[in-house]
Protein backbone atom coordinates (compact mmCIF):
# COMPACT_ATOMS: atom_id res chain seq x y z
CA UNK A 1 0.00 0.00 0.00
CA UNK A 2 1.22 3.27 -0.75
CA UNK A 3 1.74 5.67 2.39
CA UNK A 4 -0.85 8.24 3.42
CA UNK A 5 2.20 10.55 3.83
CA UNK A 6 5.22 10.49 1.59
CA UNK A 7 8.19 13.44 2.24
CA UNK A 8 10.80 12.85 -0.97
CA UNK A 9 13.97 14.94 -0.86
CA UNK A 10 12.62 17.89 0.78
CA UNK A 11 14.68 20.44 1.56
CA UNK A 12 13.62 24.15 2.30
CA UNK A 13 15.49 27.39 2.20
CA UNK A 14 14.87 30.74 3.45
CA UNK A 15 16.08 33.98 0.83
CA UNK A 16 17.23 37.14 2.82
CA UNK A 17 20.49 38.89 3.26
CA UNK A 18 21.79 35.24 3.91
CA UNK A 19 20.34 31.79 2.92
CA UNK A 20 18.88 30.12 5.89
CA UNK A 21 19.43 26.38 5.14
CA UNK A 22 16.88 24.99 7.13
CA UNK A 23 16.02 21.58 5.79
CA UNK A 24 18.22 19.66 3.31
CA UNK A 25 17.22 16.93 1.64
CA UNK A 26 14.82 15.19 4.57
CA UNK A 27 12.51 11.91 2.85
CA UNK A 28 10.30 9.61 4.93
CA UNK A 29 6.73 8.38 5.17
CA UNK A 30 3.74 7.88 7.27
CA UNK A 31 0.92 4.92 6.83
CA UNK A 32 -2.97 5.41 8.16
CA UNK A 33 -3.19 4.91 11.83
CA UNK A 34 0.31 5.20 12.41
CA UNK A 35 2.27 7.89 14.69
CA UNK A 36 5.81 9.09 13.56
CA UNK A 37 7.90 11.92 15.72
CA UNK A 38 10.37 14.19 14.47
CA UNK A 39 12.69 14.78 17.32
CA UNK A 40 15.97 17.38 18.12
CA UNK A 41 17.24 20.53 19.51
CA UNK A 42 15.82 23.74 18.77
CA UNK A 43 16.41 25.01 16.11
CA UNK A 44 16.91 21.78 14.11
CA UNK A 45 14.40 22.05 11.47
CA UNK A 46 11.68 19.77 12.71
CA UNK A 47 8.79 22.60 12.51
CA UNK A 48 10.02 23.52 9.30
CA UNK A 49 9.15 19.98 8.24
CA UNK A 50 5.60 20.24 9.67
CA UNK A 51 5.22 23.73 8.50
CA UNK A 52 6.28 22.72 4.12
CA UNK A 53 3.69 19.67 4.73
CA UNK A 54 0.75 21.75 6.00
CA UNK A 55 2.09 24.43 3.59
CA UNK A 56 2.62 27.09 5.85
CA UNK A 57 6.03 27.89 5.24
CA UNK A 58 6.78 32.05 4.07
CA UNK A 59 6.16 33.05 0.58
CA UNK A 60 9.83 33.73 0.08
CA UNK A 61 11.01 30.29 1.64
CA UNK A 62 12.50 28.20 -1.10
CA UNK A 63 11.70 24.75 -1.03
CA UNK A 64 12.28 21.62 -3.41
CA UNK A 65 11.47 17.75 -3.30
CA UNK A 66 7.93 16.38 -2.90
CA UNK A 67 5.51 15.79 -0.27
CA UNK A 68 3.15 13.26 -1.24
CA UNK A 69 -0.45 12.97 0.61
CA UNK A 70 -2.51 10.65 -0.35
CA UNK A 71 -0.80 10.76 -3.93
CA UNK A 72 -1.10 14.66 -4.21
CA UNK A 73 1.90 16.24 -4.43
CA UNK A 74 1.40 19.58 -2.00
CA UNK A 75 4.33 21.39 -3.08
CA UNK A 76 2.63 21.62 -6.37
CA UNK A 77 -0.71 22.73 -5.43
CA UNK A 78 -2.48 26.45 -5.19
CA UNK A 79 -3.46 27.99 -2.10
CA UNK A 80 -7.00 27.82 -2.72
CA UNK A 81 -6.24 24.00 -3.50
CA UNK A 82 -4.30 23.92 0.12
CA UNK A 83 -7.20 25.49 1.86
CA UNK A 84 -9.25 22.39 0.93
CA UNK A 85 -7.04 19.91 2.29
CA UNK A 86 -5.98 21.67 5.86
CA UNK A 87 -8.53 20.84 8.37
CA UNK A 88 -10.23 17.90 5.90
CA UNK A 89 -7.35 16.68 5.13
CA UNK A 90 -4.70 17.48 7.53
CA UNK A 91 -5.26 18.60 11.00
CA UNK A 92 -2.87 20.69 12.85
CA UNK A 93 -2.53 21.40 16.23
CA UNK A 94 0.37 24.43 17.31
CA UNK A 95 2.80 24.89 20.04
CA UNK A 96 1.49 27.57 21.52
CA UNK A 97 -2.70 27.28 21.40
CA UNK A 98 -3.21 30.77 23.04
CA UNK A 99 -1.77 32.50 19.67
CA UNK A 100 -3.51 29.87 17.69
CA UNK A 101 -6.76 30.97 18.61
CA UNK A 102 -8.22 34.30 17.14
CA UNK A 103 -8.81 36.56 21.06
CA UNK A 104 -12.23 38.19 19.09
CA UNK A 105 -14.20 34.67 18.83
CA UNK A 106 -15.90 32.63 21.41
CA UNK A 107 -13.84 28.81 21.91
CA UNK A 108 -17.27 27.47 20.42
CA UNK A 109 -17.21 29.45 17.14
CA UNK A 110 -13.81 28.42 16.83
CA UNK A 111 -14.35 24.76 16.78
CA UNK A 112 -17.21 24.78 14.69
CA UNK A 113 -16.01 26.84 12.03
CA UNK A 114 -14.53 23.86 9.74
CA UNK A 115 -17.77 22.28 9.63
CA UNK A 116 -18.94 25.42 8.50
CA UNK A 117 -15.88 26.17 5.81
CA UNK A 118 -15.63 22.77 4.68
CA UNK A 119 -18.80 21.16 5.03
CA UNK A 120 -21.48 24.01 4.71
CA UNK A 121 -22.94 22.79 7.76
CA UNK A 122 -25.67 25.41 9.83
CA UNK A 123 -25.10 26.96 12.90
CA UNK A 124 -26.90 25.04 15.04
CA UNK A 125 -25.48 21.90 13.90
CA UNK A 126 -22.05 23.03 14.03
CA UNK A 127 -22.17 24.11 17.73
CA UNK A 128 -23.82 21.02 18.45
CA UNK A 129 -21.01 19.12 17.52
CA UNK A 130 -18.49 21.48 18.74
CA UNK A 131 -19.83 20.81 21.97
CA UNK A 132 -19.82 17.08 21.64
CA UNK A 133 -15.99 17.42 20.73
CA UNK A 134 -15.68 19.66 23.68
CA UNK A 135 -16.98 16.90 25.66
CA UNK A 136 -15.13 14.34 24.24
CA UNK A 137 -11.76 15.83 25.20
CA UNK A 138 -12.79 16.01 29.26
CA UNK A 139 -14.69 19.21 29.34
CA UNK A 140 -17.39 18.37 32.06
CA UNK A 141 -19.14 21.99 30.99
CA UNK A 142 -19.14 21.93 27.65
CA UNK A 143 -21.82 24.12 27.07
CA UNK A 144 -20.32 26.76 29.38
CA UNK A 145 -16.73 26.41 27.66
CA UNK A 146 -18.70 27.52 24.36
CA UNK A 147 -19.11 31.06 25.58
CA UNK A 148 -15.61 31.36 27.01
CA UNK A 149 -12.83 33.50 24.61
CA UNK A 150 -9.62 32.12 24.73
CA UNK A 151 -8.28 34.93 27.36
CA UNK A 152 -10.65 33.72 29.52
CA UNK A 153 -8.88 29.74 29.49
CA UNK A 154 -5.94 28.55 30.45
CA UNK A 155 -3.30 27.68 28.37
CA UNK A 156 -3.89 23.26 28.49
CA UNK A 157 -7.72 24.22 28.14
CA UNK A 158 -6.51 26.16 24.98
CA UNK A 159 -4.47 23.29 23.72
CA UNK A 160 -7.48 20.93 24.16
CA UNK A 161 -9.44 23.39 22.64
CA UNK A 162 -7.13 23.81 19.52
CA UNK A 163 -6.92 19.71 19.54
CA UNK A 164 -11.31 19.73 19.17
CA UNK A 165 -11.05 22.47 15.86
CA UNK A 166 -8.30 20.02 14.43
CA UNK A 167 -9.93 17.01 14.57
CA UNK A 168 -13.48 17.52 14.23
CA UNK A 169 -13.29 16.79 11.04
CA UNK A 170 -11.70 13.81 12.11
CA UNK A 171 -9.03 14.44 9.38
CA UNK A 172 -6.71 11.09 8.54
CA UNK A 173 -3.40 13.11 9.06
CA UNK A 174 -2.64 15.09 12.46
CA UNK A 175 0.13 17.28 12.99
CA UNK A 176 0.90 18.14 16.40
CA UNK A 177 3.77 20.95 16.45
CA UNK A 178 5.44 20.70 19.92
CA UNK A 179 2.04 19.91 21.79
CA UNK A 180 3.96 19.25 24.97
CA UNK A 181 6.14 22.33 24.62
CA UNK A 182 6.43 24.59 28.16
CA UNK A 183 3.97 22.05 30.26
CA UNK A 184 4.60 21.09 33.30
CA UNK A 185 5.07 17.17 33.38
CA UNK A 186 1.38 16.13 34.50
CA UNK A 187 -0.13 18.34 31.78
CA UNK A 188 2.30 16.62 29.27
CA UNK A 189 0.82 13.13 30.56
CA UNK A 190 -2.05 14.67 29.74
CA UNK A 191 -1.77 15.99 26.54
CA UNK A 192 0.23 12.50 25.49
CA UNK A 193 -2.69 11.13 26.66
CA UNK A 194 -4.93 12.86 24.38
CA UNK A 195 -3.35 12.41 21.30
CA UNK A 196 -2.84 8.54 22.08
CA UNK A 197 -6.53 8.27 22.48
CA UNK A 198 -7.23 10.55 19.23
CA UNK A 199 -4.79 7.81 17.15
CA UNK A 200 -6.26 4.28 19.26
CA UNK A 201 -9.93 5.37 18.98
CA UNK A 202 -10.15 7.27 15.20
CA UNK A 203 -6.79 5.39 13.41
CA UNK A 204 -5.52 9.10 13.00
CA UNK A 205 -2.35 9.16 11.71
CA UNK A 206 0.20 11.00 13.80
CA UNK A 207 2.99 13.13 12.70
CA UNK A 208 4.27 14.44 16.10
CA UNK A 209 7.25 17.23 16.22
CA UNK A 210 8.87 17.22 19.31
CA UNK A 211 11.90 18.18 21.79
CA UNK A 212 10.48 15.73 24.25
CA UNK A 213 11.96 12.41 24.50
CA UNK A 214 9.91 10.45 26.61
CA UNK A 215 6.56 11.77 25.23
CA UNK A 216 8.12 10.39 21.45
CA UNK A 217 9.10 6.95 23.16
CA UNK A 218 5.82 6.92 24.78
CA UNK A 219 3.77 7.25 21.45
CA UNK A 220 5.64 6.92 18.29
CA UNK A 221 6.10 3.51 15.93
CA UNK A 222 8.79 5.07 14.43
CA UNK A 223 11.08 8.62 15.16
CA UNK A 224 13.07 10.36 12.79
CA UNK A 225 15.93 12.39 14.70
CA UNK A 226 17.15 15.33 13.00
CA UNK A 227 20.65 17.67 13.39
CA UNK A 228 21.07 20.94 11.55
CA UNK A 229 18.31 20.02 8.84
CA UNK A 230 18.95 17.05 7.82
CA UNK A 231 17.74 13.11 9.66
CA UNK A 232 20.93 11.50 10.92
CA UNK A 233 19.04 8.37 12.06
CA UNK A 234 15.40 6.82 11.81
CA UNK A 235 14.13 3.68 12.43
CA UNK A 236 11.37 2.06 14.95
CA UNK A 237 11.06 4.32 18.33
CA UNK A 238 11.80 1.66 20.94
CA UNK A 239 15.27 0.62 18.75
CA UNK A 240 16.36 4.48 18.13
CA UNK A 241 15.58 6.18 21.37
CA UNK A 242 16.04 2.50 23.49
CA UNK A 243 19.85 2.13 21.80
CA UNK A 244 20.81 4.72 19.76
CA UNK A 245 23.31 4.48 16.76
CA UNK A 246 24.21 8.12 16.17
CA UNK A 247 26.61 9.90 18.33
CA UNK A 248 24.25 12.27 18.37
CA UNK A 249 20.91 10.23 19.16
CA UNK A 250 23.37 8.75 22.16
CA UNK A 251 23.90 12.45 23.72
CA UNK A 252 19.97 13.58 23.47
CA UNK A 253 19.25 10.47 25.09
CA UNK A 254 22.08 10.81 27.72
CA UNK A 255 21.22 14.35 28.40
CA UNK A 256 17.83 13.15 30.10
CA UNK A 257 16.96 13.80 33.64
CA UNK A 258 16.77 9.98 34.25
CA UNK A 259 19.92 9.20 32.15
CA UNK A 260 22.04 11.98 34.46
CA UNK A 261 21.43 15.11 32.49
CA UNK A 262 24.95 14.96 30.29
CA UNK A 263 24.13 17.98 27.94
CA UNK A 264 25.97 17.14 24.79
CA UNK A 265 29.35 19.55 24.31
CA UNK A 266 29.26 23.25 22.36
CA UNK A 267 26.16 24.08 20.32
CA UNK A 268 24.15 23.37 16.99
CA UNK A 269 25.68 24.95 13.79
CA UNK A 270 24.47 28.10 12.14
CA UNK A 271 22.06 27.17 8.88
CA UNK A 272 23.36 30.09 7.18
CA UNK A 273 27.22 27.80 7.31
CA UNK A 274 27.20 24.80 8.15
CA UNK A 275 30.23 22.68 8.65
CA UNK A 276 31.32 20.78 5.83
CA UNK A 277 31.49 16.77 6.42
CA UNK A 278 29.49 15.30 9.22
CA UNK A 279 27.45 18.69 10.50
CA UNK A 280 28.04 16.70 13.87
CA UNK A 281 31.29 16.28 13.89
CA UNK A 282 32.70 19.87 15.67
CA UNK A 283 30.45 18.18 18.85
CA UNK A 284 31.38 14.46 18.30
CA UNK A 285 34.19 12.29 20.22
CA UNK A 286 34.06 9.84 17.69
CA UNK A 287 35.23 12.22 15.12
CA UNK A 288 38.16 11.16 12.75
CA UNK A 289 39.92 12.99 9.80
CA UNK A 290 37.54 12.35 7.43
CA UNK A 291 34.46 13.11 9.54
CA UNK A 292 35.28 16.55 8.92
CA UNK A 293 35.52 16.85 4.73
CA UNK A 294 33.07 13.64 3.53
CA UNK A 295 29.33 14.18 4.34
CA UNK A 296 27.81 11.02 5.24
CA UNK A 297 24.45 9.50 3.72
CA UNK A 298 22.16 7.73 5.28
CA UNK A 299 22.79 4.18 5.44
CA UNK A 300 20.99 0.93 6.79
CA UNK A 301 21.72 -0.36 10.15
CA UNK A 302 19.51 -3.29 10.21
CA UNK A 303 16.14 -2.05 10.98
CA UNK A 304 17.09 1.70 10.45
CA UNK A 305 19.13 4.03 8.89
CA UNK A 306 21.84 5.99 10.55
CA UNK A 307 24.67 8.91 8.79
CA UNK A 308 26.73 8.33 10.24
CA UNK A 309 30.74 6.64 8.89
CA UNK A 310 31.38 5.24 12.13
CA UNK A 311 28.28 3.59 12.86
CA UNK A 312 27.49 0.12 11.59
Amino acid sequence: MSPLLDIRSLSVTFRGEQAVRAVEDVSFSLAEGEVAALVGESGCGKSVVAHAVAGLLPPGAAVSGAVLFQGRDLLALAEREMEAVRGAGIGVVFQNPSLALNPLHTVGRQVAEPLRVHRGEKKEQAFAAACRALAALGFADAPGLMRLYPSQCSGGMNQRVVTAASTILDPPLLIADEPTKGLDRDRVADVAGELGRLVAERGTALLLITHDIPVALALADRVAVMYAGEIVETGPAREVLGDPAHPYTRGLVASLPENGFVPIPGASPSPVDPPAGCRFHPRCSFCVDRCRTERPALAAAGRRLVRCRRCP
